[in-house]
């Protein structure tokens, strides 16, 4: 899957325009957030960041959201989840790009630019990687669509036993769509230890924990995927993050959960 740093930080590439009022006002529109096997506005992914993997090579994990404030109230049926082609590339790299706008507001250094240059750094490199790697077929990568609309997606890795990114769209917070991309991922990987990653104290951290996700102690305290990702440090963001892992037995009582 990710094979370098530069890799996994540069998946998708975006140009973003003005028309639309600025990068905040695009992502205030397009949020992605995740939610927690209750159905319950949880967590959130918002693009990919550098991360060690369990092999030493370098990984993206989701980047975390704050909640959003309006959720639909309809009830929804379950959404179809289906194989993501390169035709799901532009929804995903919206999803991914404008949550990236709104994911970081409230870190340290983003009062002085940081989240503006970080969305501007992963603007310019991602999109061709994310379509060629859809195009050539690469497995593991999911979409949610309710009705046929683009609702969010999930990666998880058979390489390394590991989620890459957990997004849902906020138009359809509140609905279990995350957790049935969890149930599918989980499902494609197989009865293993699942491992995840995320920014520390952050509602993604408490949302993995939800699912059944705890600390990975296995990680040393000094080790580098636990400090703030390389291309953060570079946009003035201070943001450490946590290794996860969500044990075989903590999987099977998720899946049940979801099937009852």
């Amino acid at each position: 899957m990710v094979d370098s740093a530069e890799e996994a930080a540069g998946l998708v590439h975006h140009r973003y325009t003005n028309d639309s009022g600025g990068l905040r006002e695009i992502a205030r529109r397009s949020a992605v957030v995740d939610v927690d096997n209750q159905g319950e506005i949880t967590k959130v992914g918002a693009g990919l960041r550098p991360h060690n993997g369990r092999d030493g090579a370098a990984r993206s994990m989701p980047v975390d959201l704050p909640l959003a404030t309006s959720a639909p109230t309809v009830a929804m049926r379950p959404p179809d989840i289906l194989p993501a082609t390169v035709t799901d590339a532009d929804d995903i790299v919206r999803a991914l790009l404008a949550g990236a706008g709104i994911a970081y507001k409230d870190l340290p250094g983003a009062e002085t630019g940081g989240v503006e240059r970080l969305v501007a750094d992963m603007a310019l490199r991602w999109r061709p990687r994310y379509r060629e790697r859809l195009a050539d077929g690469s497995p593991g990568i999911f979409v949610a669509r309710q009705d046929g609309e683009f609702a969010g997606f999930i990666w998880a890795s058979h390489r390394s036993d590991e989620l890459i990114a957990w997004h849902v769209l906020p138009e359809f917070h509140g609905h279990k769509i995350g957790s049935h991309l969890m149930r599918t991922a989980l499902e494609f990987l197989g009865d293993v230890d699942t491992y995840s990653g995320t920014t520390e104290g952050t509602v993604a951290e408490a949302a993995h924990r939800r699912v059944g996700f705890k600390e990975d102690e296995s990680v040393p305290k000094d080790h580098e995927s636990r400090k703030t990702p390389e291309k953060m440090v570079e946009a003035g963001l201070t943001a450490p993050q946590i290794p996860l892992v969500l044990s075989r037995d903590a999987r099977r009582l998720f899946l049940e959960r979801m099937r009852a």
